[in-house]
């Protein structure tokens, strides 16, 4: 379930729909339900905590704003295979790292995905409130 609709999003945003909103909203909900652990439904973000809910749906805005930007679901999902990644396997850890090809800055990714920097920034108390509270 989406968790902002299109006049939500044109009140937060300038940038045209390129495509299906319904489902770049869905998508963009999706991945930051992902990224914050599912803190919305763990912690009824929605009816207990409105004011971090308002956040949550900046962020969503923010992330169908960053898919419109990169031409639409296709093309941001798309943009996955510039990515590249390096890891090094030690006996008791390992660390790797994922980057896209040609950039010299690192960005947040949930799976393939890249994540939208505003919406990175609105979620990172969020983010820890799902981390520090495990299911």
């Amino acid at each position: 379930m989406a968790y902002i609709d299109e006049s939500y999003y044109t009140s937060v945003s300038a940038t045209p729909i390129v495509g299906n909103f319904l489902q770049a909203a869905e998508r963009a909900s999706d991945l930051i339900d992902a990224y914050t652990l599912n803190a919305v439904e763990r912690f009824n973000l929605e009816n207990d905590y409105p004011v971090l809910f308002e956040k949550v749906k900046k962020a969503v805005a923010y992330q169908v704003e960053f898919i419109m930007q990169n031409g639409g679901l296709e093309a941001w999902a798309m943009a996955s295979d510039d990515l590249a990644s390096k890891s090094e396997n030690y006996s008791t850890y390992s660390i790797s790292e994922t980057y896209r090809q040609g950039s010299s800055g690192h960005k947040k990714q949930v799976g393939t995905l890249e994540l939208a920097p505003l919406a990175g920034v609105l979620l990172a108390g969020i983010v820890g409130l799902g981390r520090r509270a495990r299911w």
